[in-house]
């Protein structure tokens, strides 16, 4: 049966359903967070920059979650792991939303970060377990549900901050989601087979080309949150936008790549996932240099939605490029994609932020196409025949 045939006759199991609701989770909790550092820091009585440390709490919760999750995994199956990591979010985010001091905080949004982990890693590892084109479809139509979800999160958050009941309980939204999670998670546990999910036994990578596919993540991961985080502060100052429609701008990003999925997904089985990738940077590009070169109302949002049509689809082709660079071990590039997220979070916003203390907010801009084009390079690169790296093989290889 060709890879087509294949990809028209993919089936979404209960358990499927269940892997994009955990995923939806995960972007609600990922894009709801990130506008309320700045009502915290109000709350707490503490400077923005000391407030901004929870984004490199969050990242570096995901970096420790993507060093656990494959062993985690390995010892008591991926559904399990994913209930432990939905309590673990309902926990975390507890700390983060009740805490009243800035260490409290921190730590809960650290604590987040990590089993939020576990989740989206087991999850991802899950819709990877399948044939070639059905995996593409897969992993893009739970990336757009997810994304969807993640929409929601902002809204709700300005819309409860608005209100007498308060920013947090625009967030605390995400713990009904986890409640029923939990038990639809506990209820396919008990019922399921026995025999769980086989995962490989294996380190991070076999190749030369795994590392370079997983740098190349980390790049147009790099572009999405730089963008997401610095986009505002370019039409702030350049684009004669006020701070509200500033602060929602990010908003036409997420609703390119929530277009942008949805058509992957029927497209994905049909086009090499390396040109649809390359495509997709360039097209990112295209929109970065709309913005840079117009800046104002309308092109620049009309720039952000054409930056989410090619961040969009990024991320799952590069989950999917991990998972046939490894040899298909989908827990190993699960856990190295959700590794790259982290990094990418942490990492990225603070080289712009690096460049802009340095040289300025026009030259830190340019940090974004330079990721993009980097990624392109490493992906042409990764379709080479490269030498292995010794200290990369597995207990596996021959």
């Amino acid at each position: 049966m060709t890879d087509a045939r294949i990809a028209g006759a993919v089936r979404r199991t209960p358990v499927t359903w269940l892997r994009y609701a955990q995923l939806g989770i995960v972007a609600f909790v990922i894009d709801g967070y990130a506008p309320t550092v700045q009502l915290l820091a109000h709350d707490l009585d503490i400077p923005m920059g000391l407030a901004s440390l929870h984004a490199t709490a969050f990242g570096s919760g995901f970096i420790v979650g993507a060093l656990v999750a494959p062993a985690l995994a390995r010892r008591i199956n991926r559904a399990r792991s994913i209930l432990i990591g939905s309590v673990g979010i309902a926990v975390g985010l507890g700390c983060y939303l009740l805490g009243s001091s800035l260490a409290i905080t921190l730590i809960g949004i650290g604590l987040t970060g990590i089993f939020a982990t576990l989740v989206q890693s087991n999850a991802f590892a899950d819709l990877s377990d399948n044939p070639l084109a059905v995996r593409a479809r897969l992993l893009n139509e739970g990336s757009a549900l997810s994304q969807i979800a993640g929409l929601t999160a902002p809204v709700l958050v300005g819309v409860a901050s608005a209100s007498v009941l308060g920013w947090r309980v625009g967030l605390a939204v995400a713990f009904v989601l986890v409640v029923g999670s939990l038990m639809v998670n506990a209820i396919t546990l008990r019922r399921g087979p026995k025999a769980q999910t086989k995962v490989v036994e294996a380190v991070a990578g076999s190749s030369t080309s795994f590392v370079i596919v997983w740098i190349s993540t980390i790049l147009v991961l790099g572009i999405e949150f730089a963008t997401a985080l610095w986009a505002p502060v370019w039409l702030l100052q350049f684009g004669g936008v006020d701070v509200a429609l500033a602060t929602a701008s990010p908003t036409c990003m997420l609703l390119g790549m929530v277009v942008s999925r949805l058509v992957l997904s029927r497209v994905a089985s049909r086009v090499s996932q390396d040109a649809l990738l390359i495509g997709s940077v360039m097209l990112s590009i295209v929109g970065f240099f709309a913005l840079w070169l117009g800046p104002s109302l309308i092109l620049g949002f009309s720039s952000l939605f054409v930056i989410g049509l090619g961040v969009g689809g990024q991320f799952p082709l590069s989950l999917a490029r991990l998972v046939t660079a490894s040899n298909h071990r989908a827990d190993t590039a699960a856990a190295a994609s959700t590794f790259a997220l982290g990094l990418a979070i942490a990492a990225a916003p603070a080289c712009l932020a690096l460049v802009e203390q340095l040289l300025g907010l026009r030259a830190a801009m340019f940090m974004i196409p330079a990721f993009g084009v980097a990624a392109i390079v490493l992906v042409i690169a990764s379709t080479f025949d490269l030498p292995r790296i010794a200290w990369l093989k597995t207990r596996g290889d021959s």
